[in-house]
């Protein structure tokens, strides 16, 4: 009973981060807002790429914008500005 208790708060860590990083916060941001350190932010996001398979923060924040873990404006707006350009081009 213990280890589902620590896999179900697991999951909502890793959760709280995915939508911490597609509002556009900085590690050391989520690291404040969740009272841990920067350090522990760091490993918990290789984590969360290795399961989802996701190479980068934009692939983390399409990610959430298509799984529905926050809003989609608020996810938009955390896309660095030249990556918005360039998928602006390209779907041109």
């Amino acid at each position: 009973m213990l280890e589902e208790a620590n896999l179900v708060q697991s999951l909502e860590t890793e959760r709280r981060i995915i939508e911490l990083v597609a509002q556009g916060h900085s590690n050391r941001e989520i690291s404040t807002i969740m009272q841990v350190s920067e350090h522990i932010v760091n490993r918990r996001l290789r984590t969360i790429a290795r399961k989802l398979g996701v190479a980068d923060r934009f692939e983390l924040i399409l990610y959430a914008i298509v799984h529905g873990l926050t809003g989609t404006a608020e996810a938009f707006a955390a896309i660095p500005p030249q990556t918005q350009e360039t998928e602006r081009v390209a779907a041109a």
